[in-house]
């Protein structure tokens, strides 16, 4: 299978926040789970690619948004 799975996650996230925005409400807020040594200070990205707004790892929570500040914050 290739390594970018058909954009299968990508996809579907973009449907997902299709149907919130049509639905009148906010977009799921997009969570990743890591192990710390798969964390890098940058990847490389196409236009297709859904953004995170939070990354969780056993060393921590990193808000990757403002959406994700904002969630972190309670605000």
């Amino acid at each position: 299978m290739p390594l970018n799975a058909g954009r299968y996650y990508d996809k579907m996230i973009s449907g997902l926040q299709g149907l919130a925005t049509e639905a009148g409400r906010e977009p799921p807020l997009l969570v990743a789970l890591s192990y710390e040594a798969q964390v890098v200070p940058a990847v490389p990205v196409d236009e297709h690619d859904q953004r995170i707004d939070v990354l969780v790892t056993a060393g921590g929570v990193t808000a990757c948004s403002q959406r994700g500040r904002a969630a972190l914050e309670g605000t």
